[in-house]
């Protein structure tokens, strides 16, 4: 019986009331896990590896490669049903 919900505050708000017990065991399983994997996986720092990925997105920016700060955030909450970075930003 799949059910859906989102994490509020550190808790899971399930879209549809559910009536399970106290006790009742569950699994939760990410629909877009790859977003919320931290890009170095806690790995040890490596100073030559950031150097790196620091030229990069300077290269990137060289290149023109960039989007609008505010034109990114409102992407990322469309995607995850948020309310529009720019409408919390002005009120």
């Amino acid at each position: 019986m799949p059910v859906t919900g989102t994490v509020r505050n550190g808790q899971v708000v399930f879209d549809d009331p559910v009536t399970w017990p106290d006790g009742t065991r569950v699994t939760l399983v990410l629909e877009d896990d790859e977003v919320y994997e931290y890009p170095h996986s806690m790995e040890p720092y490596d100073h030559e590896k950031e150097l790196e990925g620091l030229m990069e997105s300077i290269d990137d920016m060289k290149a023109g490669r960039v989007m609008d700060f505010y034109v990114f955030m409102d992407e990322v909450a469309k995607k995850h049903n948020l309310t529009p970075y720019n409408t919390r930003v002005n009120e």
